[in-house]
């Protein structure tokens, strides 16, 4: 899982290209109505997971003292860990913004929503990458 991330961003960029080469989000297949609903949704998504990722941070926090963390730390396993969370805090969190900044468009609502969703999949695709190292670190606590 070394370059999950560079692999997660090629993807969502992969997807964003088709969407936009196939006219996904164009005007005879979506009205501007559906796209601020799709964008909302994205909005209100991201806004969840962004809580879930804080909380899930907060129980790393609270299980430092174990023995297994302690070793995370010695090694610079935890440091990586915490990177990969604050990474995908903080691309939940511009995908938020970003699909709330896109809704009030007018214009060019398409390119936005373009733009949010493929941030959203980039965002979704770090969260398996992340949701994987807590299961393990979560599993082996328990051993």
């Amino acid at each position: 899982m070394k370059h999950s991330t560079k692999l997660a961003f090629l993807l969502a960029v992969v997807f964003a290209y088709f969407v936009w080469r196939w006219g996904l989000f164009s005007a005879p297949r979506m009205a501007v109505q559906d796209l601020r609903t799709l964008l909302g949704l994205l909005a209100q998504v991201s806004a969840t997971m962004l809580g879930f990722l804080l909380a899930a941070m907060a129980i790393l926090a609270s299980i430092s003292g174990t023995r297994l963390i302690r070793n995370m730390q010695k090694t610079g396993h935890f440091v990586v860990l915490l990177n990969r969370f604050f990474m995908n805090t903080t691309a939940f969190g511009i995908s938020m913004v970003i699909a709330i900044a896109a809704s009030m468009l007018n214009a060019r609502i398409a390119d936005g929503a373009i733009f949010a969703s493929g941030i959203f999949v980039f965002s979704c695709l770090l969260l398996c990458d992340v949701g994987w190292r807590f299961w393990l670190v979560l599993t082996e606590i328990g051993q």
